[in-house]
């Protein structure tokens, strides 16, 4: 098995290239290129040629070109498209996926936030192999628990998908720094404000906080702040 890890990046989130790429690097166990296409110029990135102005058309032109990538390049067997701020955070976490995967007859594994009302699967994180082609990320209407209708940014497999859910054993916001599947950390919010539509536009969490002290707690110290949500030490 070898990986082709994808992600974006924004001018926002060039923090998070750093603890992305050295959580990679502790806990995939195989072979794997870690690939950033970022919207700007950057030592070490490969420069997006766009011209959308709206960040999530941003966001969805450069997820096409790591398909893209994967598409063309046949070296690598599956394809895992990162947020700036999502990580693997379990020690083998490939083998133990595409076992479940496997398992499950599945050919694409992606989180479904319902604590964020959501419906559809998020591509913070997203693992598929060969057989999930043609990937569908994109701008789709999407309609929240809640009856809450807009776009998003949202994965529409065609495939049979393995989902991945919230297992926080703390969660000191509802949304922002999310655990999936005791394998993958979402912070949220990392390359943009603070808005998402459970608390600004339903109100589910009325008296919720800005996650700001999160992102600090994290970054101060990584593996003891992602330890205290899962409620184990992680190595």
């Amino acid at each position: 098995m070898k990986i082709l890890v994808g992600s974006v990046y924004n001018q926002e989130s060039l923090k998070w290239h750093e603890i992305q790429y050295e959580f990679l690097r502790i806990n995939t166990s195989c072979e794997f290129d870690h690939i950033v296409f970022f919207h700007g110029l950057q030592d070490g990135l490969v420069q997006l040629d766009c011209d959308l102005v709206d960040a999530r058309e941003q966001h969805v032109f450069g997820i096409g070109k790591v398909l893209e990538k994967f598409e063309c390049e046949k070296e690598y067997s599956h394809c895992l498209i990162l947020d700036s701020d999502a990580f693997p955070i379990e020690k083998k976490w490939d083998y133990r996926l595409k076992k479940v995967m496997d398992e499950n007859l599945c050919s694409a594994a992606c989180p479904i936030r319902f604590e964020n009302l959501d419906t559809f699967f998020h591509p913070c994180v997203v693992f598929f192999d060969r057989k999930a082609l043609p990937m569908d990320i994109g701008l789709k209407p999407i309609e929240n628990l809640l009856g809450h209708k807009c776009d998003e940014v949202a994965v529409d497999p065609h495939c049979k998908t393995f989902p991945l859910l919230k297992t926080n054993l703390f969660s000191p916001h509802p949304v922002a720094s999310s655990i999936y599947f005791d394998m993958f950390y979402h912070h949220g919010f990392g390359s943009r404000d603070f808005n998402c539509r459970s608390v600004h536009v339903n109100n589910y969490y009325p008296d919720v906080t800005h996650p700001d002290s999160l992102t600090r707690s994290l970054f101060s110290n990584p593996k003891s702040f992602i330890s205290k949500l899962m409620g184990k030490k992680i190595l």
